[in-house]
């Protein structure tokens, strides 16, 4: 009976010994089904991650080029409307008759050449800081602002460039005691019957307008 019982109990250990061996067998194949299933989903994963993190970046950089390239666009055209306008307003005849009339800065003159001033202000009377009347020498004799008649700008630098170029003038962003927030010049010459630059015609602009293009 002894040994009966001697010959249970080894058999019943090793049953016990293989069942556990399965047991240990089923986790590993069961973590291996696991890894190899998820590896793939974690590699899909990843993958999708860099995906649309790469494509919001390239979206995000597109939208930030074309609002750039929108904005150039706009400014381009701003300065080339500016030098046109400016251009054909200083052959205006009555800006000619006021730089070739004796004492242009006095009597009927001096008013219808205001006026046109005034005029040509009220185009943009949110961004225009004035328009003036240039002689040869740099002596503003006609200006939206009175307190600039009579002072020199020879020195600010655009009538230098438009007497060596002889052609419409736009100045970069410029600041000054009188503009500390920036502002951009517009000039061309004004030229008698034959063709001499007798003066300049200046529209000066607050640089804010380039904010609101």
């Amino acid at each position: 009976v002894h040994q009966h019982n001697c010959e249970d109990s080894v058999a019943s250990e090793i049953g016990m010994d293989a069942v556990k061996r399965r047991s240990r067998l089923g986790i590993k194949l069961l973590a291996g089904f696991l890894i190899a299933a998820l590896v793939p989903l974690i590699g899909i994963s990843a993958y999708n991650t860099w995906y649309t993190g790469n494509l919001l970046r390239t979206n995000a950089e597109r939208t930030l080029l074309g609002a750039a390239s929108q904005t150039a666009s706009r400014l381009d055209a701003f300065v080339i409307g500016g030098l046109d306008a400016v251009r054909t307003e200083a052959q205006l005849p009555s800006l000619v008759r006021s730089l070739t009339s004796p004492g242009p800065s006095s009597g009927g003159i001096a008013m219808e050449t205001n006026a046109i001033l005034q005029s040509l202000r009220r185009k943009d009377e949110q961004h225009i800081i004035s328009y003036a009347l240039i002689n040869a020498s740099g002596v503003v004799i006609a200006d939206t602002q009175a307190a600039n008649i009579g002072s020199n700008e020879r020195d600010l630098g655009y009538i230098e460039a438009i007497s060596r170029s002889g052609v419409a003038y736009s100045s970069p962003l410029l600041f000054s005691p009188q503009a500390p927030d920036g502002e951009l010049i517009f000039g061309a010459p004004v030229r008698a019957p034959t063709g001499e630059v007798i003066g300049f015609l200046r529209a000066r602009y607050n640089a804010s307008i380039i904010q609101d293009i």
